[in-house]
This record gives C-alpha cells, sequence and structure tokens, in this order.
C-alpha cells in the first residue's frame, strides 16, 4: 500500500510537471506569435509606406491606422462631416475621431462643411471651416512624445492667421502651423515661438501641410515635408497639446486667438514616427488633397 500510494504521489508529480511546461511552453508559443503578429504589422506598414514613397502603390488604399500609435484622426470621412449634405450646411459641435479612440471635438461653436466647387474647400474635398468666430476642442490632453499632422488654409486677406491648432486647455501653451499673422510658426510651451525665415512669411490662402514632431526631448517642425525648424524645451518646447483646439486658442477657458481657417485633416500619434512612416502619411495627405 505504501508503495502504490508512493506511486500515485509521484505520478501526480510528474503530471504536475507536465502540465506545467505544457503550460509554459503555451504561454511562451502565445508570446512568440504575438511578437510576429506585431513585428508582420509593422513590415507591412513599412512596406506599404516604402511603396507609396516609391509611387508604386496607390495612395487612395493606405490609411493613417496602417501606422502604429495613432490617436486622433479629423478627416473628410469623420461621420458628422460626411452626413453634410450641402456645402457650407453646419457641422454642428461634433467632429467625429476615426482613429477608434473615441477623442471627438465636440464643445465649442459649430463651423460649417465646405466641399466641390467652393472656394474654401481643400481639393474639392470635404473642408470644416471656421470663420473666424468659430471653433472645437476635446480637453484630452496629446502627451510627448508625438507626431501631429495639420492640413489647412487661411481664408481672408494674407497676414491675419492668428492660431488654427493650438491647445485646448490652459495647462500648456501650444501652437501648429500658424500664429500671429505669419505661417510656418511653432511652440511646443518653450521659452519662444519659431518662426521659419525669422519670421517673414505673412499667412496666405494656399493650403498647406504642417507636421510637428517631439520626441520629449526635441521637436521638429515641417511644412510640406521639408524641415523649418527644430529645438528642445528651452528653445521652441517639446510638449503635447494640453487638449486640441482647432479654429483657436485656450478654447475650454476663454476661446482667444481665432482664425477664419478651413481645416482639411488632422492626425495626432503617440510616438516621434520614424522617417519613413512619417513620410508615409505625408505622401498620403499631399495626395489626398493635390498639395505639392
Amino acid at each position: 500500500s505504501t508503495a502504490v500510494a508512493t506511486e500515485v504521489v509521484r505520478a501526480s508529480n510528474a503530471e504536475r510537471a507536465i502540465s506545467t511546461a505544457v503550460a509554459t511552453e503555451v504561454t511562451r508559443a502565445t508570446g512568440v506569435e504575438a511578437t510576429l503578429t506585431t513585428n508582420l504589422n509593422n513590415e507591412i506598414s513599412r512596406a506599404k509606406a516604402a511603396e507609396i514613397l516609391l509611387g508604386t502603390f496607390e495612395s487612395a488604399t493606405f490609411l493613417p491606422t496602417l501606422v502604429a500609435g495613432l490617436r486622433l484622426w479629423l478627416c473628410p470621412e469623420s461621420t458628422t462631416v460626411n452626413a453634410v449634405a450641402t456645402s457650407g450646411g453646419s457641422l454642428g459641435v461634433v467632429w467625429t475621431d476615426m482613429s477608434g479612440n473615441g477623442f471627438n471635438l465636440n464643445t465649442g461653436v459649430a463651423p460649417t462643411v465646405v466641399f466641390g466647387n467652393d472656394a474654401r474647400a481643400i481639393n474639392g474635398r470635404r473642408t470644416v471651416y471656421f470663420n473666424g468666430a468659430q471653433f472645437l476642442y476635446t480637453t484630452t490632453t496629446f502627451a510627448a512624445p508625438f507626431s501631429a499632422f495639420l492640413v489647412a488654409r487661411i481664408v481672408g486677406a494674407a497676414g491675419t492667421a492668428n492660431r488654427v491648432m493650438g491647445s485646448a486647455n490652459s495647462g500648456a501653451n501650444w501652437l501648429m502651423g500658424w500664429h500671429g499673422g505669419l505661417m510656418g510658426a511653432y511652440y511646443f510651451s518653450g521659452a519662444s515661438v519659431f518662426y521659419m525665415n525669422s519670421g517673414t512669411v505673412p499667412s496666405d490662402g494656399n493650403p498647406w501641410l504642417f507636421t510637428g514632431t517631439s520626441s520629449g526631448t526635441a521637436s521638429s517642425l515641417f511644412r510640406n515635408g521639408v524641415l523649418l525648424g527644430s529645438g528642445v524645451s528651452t528653445t521652441f518646447g517639446v510638449t503635447g497639446p494640453a487638449g486640441v483646439c482647432l479654429g483657436g486658442y485656450n478654447c475650454a477657458v476663454s476661446a482667444t486667438e481665432l482664425t477664419s481657417v478651413a481645416v482639411a485633416e488632422v492626425l495626432i500619434y503617440n510616438t516621434e514616427l520614424p522617417l519613413i512612416q512619417r513620410q508615409a502619411v505625408e505622401a498620403y495627405l499631399r495626395a489626398k488633397y493635390a498639395l505639392w
């Protein structure tokens, strides 16, 4: 009986050891599978990005969601924008976030949607027009590191632009694209505002793509894919926007520095994108809006 009991205990221990080993291998295999899936998705994204840059990939089939880390995506295809049937119709106060994160711009003074032959529209696509008294914002903070993309045009006299994309909350002084009647500006809560060509370029009525990036220790601004300037926390700043306001600044508090502007698309990623992925997003926007 003692021998049988001993063998039963040994068998039970062996069974437990085998079960533990199997479970460990299953866990390892699952981890390997997840890693392989992530790597495959990254390679697919890189391949599509490279094909766009080489001009061998149809840009219409590329989506910003193919690049990992998308947190905010405002575009003509957004549900609420696409629902406006007539150019010049009111958007209401919700611009739907298409990233899947639900960070809708859902507070403000309702802008309009323009498209087709309306001169304010960008490449005929649905574009959200803020008349200088209108704005939309979300209070969601987009911390560094980040990559932000903005396609917009100033509507009105040259040199009249204030802020187009700014922080919504008073917790951060943030702007990208235009400021003080000038274009090619950025300020990520630093010591001073960066202006291209030392602040000699007034805003105009052309559509432009501005890309701002920050690693958390250094930041950069690009216009139509060309680097304009870069800095660190003690120059132009490195922080992300404390909420996003389109059409002005500090919109959750007092809504100042409002601008007459048409905004076509905004994207924010939660990382400083590698060169090829940043250029892929820029190529997608360039083709979509016939920018350059």
